[in-house]
């Protein structure tokens, strides 16, 4: 089990025990170091969205318990103490057993490199990570030029978005088009679960008939249903270009495929 990093301001935080590492991978573009604490090790990934600003941060570390504790709460405190809060976390095992902690913050909130090279992240009060981040903004423009690239590839670059002036939207939301009973049965039946991460096209007139996933559950049934339900429930507003004219959009959702409890 790590030892729980005691996240002060006035402490002094973890270095890391690796360089940076850019990942710059088909369909994500992820930014990655490793940490070591006491005789555990780990590592922090700063996963950056295909559209938007809202980096998807990591912890990754050996799955040695029996029974990982699950994380359902958390927050960042900035190095002047104050708490950015609330942050969806969500943690899981991996086939690799591996144990993955990954923190959505949205880009009002708080921004990587806010508080300069420093991280400081809590889990549901129990464990902390206070982390050194040197070479931060190098590391962040590799990471850019990266993203750049890859949106150029997936047809989503400056060329496409800039010419969006109001997004499309959903009126009750994305999340709204799914139901329980999209569970596909056999993963109901194996206990499947996992996140994601769909990228899909609104056509003028609301609807979507281009949906591709672009970071996968490593289920399968899962990411063919993700589609599958944008593709035959989704009804959006369409987004409109400075003149106020409907125009076709690309749009990024995250879905999360949960067993319910009992």
């Amino acid at each position: 089990m790590i030892a729980t990093i005691v996240a002060l301001a006035s402490a002094a935080p973890l270095q890391p025990s690796g360089k940076w590492v850019v990942d710059f991978a088909d369909n994500a573009c992820v930014l990655s170091r490793q940490y070591v604490s006491g005789d555990d090790q780990f590592s922090l990934h700063f996963k950056a969205p295909l559209l938007g600003r809202q980096f998807e941060i990591i912890i990754a570390e050996p799955n040695q318990r029996k029974a990982p504790e699950t994380y359902e709460t958390g927050w960042i405190e900035k190095v002047n103490g104050q708490r950015i809060e609330p942050i969806y976390i969500d943690s899981y095992s991996t086939v690799a057993k591996s144990r993955l902690s990954r923190v959505y913050i949205e880009p009002d909130r708080y921004l990587i490199g806010e508080d300069g090279e420093r991280l400081i992240l809590h889990f549901n009060k129990k464990r902390s990570y206070d982390l050194a981040l040197p070479q931060l903004k190098d590391a962040m423009a590799v990471l850019d030029y990266c993203l750049k690239d890859l949106r150029k590839v997936h047809g989503v670059d400056d060329s496409v978005t800039s010419r969006i002036a109001t997004p499309a939207k959903a009126r009750a939301g994305v999340v709204s088009f799914f139901s329980t009973d999209d569970y596909p049965a056999q993963e109901v039946r194996e206990g499947g679960q996992g996140n994601v991460g769909a990228l899909y096209w609104v056509e003028t007139d609301g609807s979507v008939k281009e949906c591709r996933v672009m970071d996968s559950s490593k289920r399968p049934r899962l990411d063919r249903q993700t589609c599958d339900v944008l593709i035959r429930r989704g009804r959006f507003k369409p987004a409109l270009d400075v003149n106020g004219k409907p125009i076709r959009s690309p749009e990024y959702v995250r879905i999360k495929w949960r067993m319910p409890d009992g």
